[in-house]
């Protein structure tokens, strides 16, 4: 039963474990952004529904898109991958102000 017990123990702790937050963030469609011409329901089509919108001061709004993925065992290293993608877009006429896409790889 002892020898069972260490044998589980090393194998969850060399296995690891894996989480995901989001979804990931297709880069080859980013380029496809074309700040003054794409539109809100256009980015919709391209990454789907967004993590979060926030609702900004100068008549712009700013939607998120996030993915983070962590990879790890009790005696590995843990590897974080995480992406974002955020498009200001002007509220009157739901026209891209601009964006900006941030990766790590941990």
């Amino acid at each position: 039963m002892k020898v069972l017990i260490i044998t589980l123990f090393l194998a969850f702790g060399f296995y690891g474990c894996s989480s995901t937050s989001g979804f990931e963030i297709d880069t080859n469609k980013i380029s496809d952004i074309k700040k003054g011409i794409t539109t809100k329901s256009d980015v919709l089509k391209m990454f789907g529904h967004p993590q979060m919108t926030s609702i900004m001061s100068d008549s712009t709004y700013v939607i998120t898109y996030h993915f983070t993925k962590a990879e790890g065992g009790a005696f590995t290293s843990t590897k974080i991958d995480m992406q974002l993608l955020q498009i200001i877009i002007l509220k009157e006429t739901d026209i891209v102000k601009d964006y900006m896409y941030s990766e790590n790889k941990m």
